[in-house]
C-alpha cells in the first residue's frame, strides 16, 4: 500500500494535520486487515471492504458517522491509487451503500426563549397557536394541516 504517497498527496492539497493523522490511522488498520486476509491492495473487492467495515464497527449501522468517515478515507485512497495506476485499480468502495446521514434532532427552547416568544403575543389566536406548538409538541406542518371546522367540534 502506498499510504505515504497518499498522505503526501493530501499534504499538497492542504489537508489539515488532524485529517492526515486520522487517514493514516485508518489506512494502517486497513493495511493490517489486508495482511491478515492475505490480500493485495489491487485484489480488494466490495465484499472485502464490507468485511473490513464490519470488523471496525460490528454493528455497522450503529455508528454511521464513523462508518461514513471510513468510507471516505478508503474511497479517496482508492481514487488516488486508480490515478497512480492509470485506471488499472478500480475503487471497490464505490458500489457500496453508505449509511445515511441522520438529520439533527430538534432542540427544545430554553425557558428564557419561551418567555421572550410569549411576551409579544397579544392576539388570542396567536397565543393558542404558540401554546399548541410548545405544549402539544406539534410540528408546524402538523399545526397547518389542522382542519378548523373539525377542531371546533372537538372544543364544543
Amino acid at each position: 500500500m502506498n499510504i505515504e504517497g497518499f498522505l503526501t498527496h493530501l499534504r499538497i492539497r492542504k489537508y489539515s494535520n488532524g485529517t492526515m493523522v486520522s487517514y493514516r490511522s485508518e489506512l494502517q488498520k486497513f493495511e493490517a486487515f489486508l495482511r491478515e486476509k492475505k490480500l493485495q491492495v489491487n485484489q480488494v473487492k466490495p465484499r472485502h471492504v464490507e468485511m473490513y467495515l464490519r470488523t471496525r464497527d460490528p454493528a455497522f449501522e450503529h455508528k454511521p458517522a464513523s462508518t461514513r468517515r471510513r468510507f471516505a478515507v478508503l474511497s479517496s485512497f482508492y481514487d488516488f491509487l486508480g490515478v497512480m495506476a492509470d485506471g488499472h485499480i478500480r475503487n471497490p468502495v464505490r458500489p457500496l451503500r453508505r449509511p445515511r446521514r441522520q438529520p439533527p434532532r430538534p432542540k427544545p427552547l430554553e425557558d428564557d426563549q419561551v418567555d421572550v416568544l410569549t411576551q409579544g403575543i397579544t392576539d388570542t389566536r396567536d397565543a393558542a397557536i404558540i401554546g399548541l406548538l410548545l405544549n402539544a409538541g406539534l410540528r408546524l406542518s402538523e399545526l397547518c394541516s389542522l382542519d378548523p371546522i373539525r377542531t371546533e367540534a372537538l372544543v364544543d
